[in-house]
């Protein structure tokens, strides 16, 4: 496996869990949270999988916009 392989992986596997907290919760905010990093996950996934052909694209994210507001409550 290579570094793209085992970075590709470890996104995956990053989604996977956050998605398992987000199913374990009931409060609406750690859902929301888990929610949101696991999308980032993807997110990541795909910008490894474009570095691969040398293609990187950054795809911008509302994360950063959301967090604040989310611990606020």
């Amino acid at each position: 496996m290579d570094a793209y392989e085992f970075a590709k992986k470890m996104e995956i596997d990053g989604e996977k869990y956050y998605r398992k907290l987000a199913s374990e919760h009931n409060d609406q905010q750690l859902k929301s949270l888990f929610n949101m990093l696991a999308d980032d996950e993807v997110r990541h996934y795909e910008i490894i999988e474009n570095m691969q052909g040398n293609e990187v694209r950054y795809s911008d994210t509302d994360t950063f916009k959301n967090v604040k507001n989310l611990f606020r409550k």
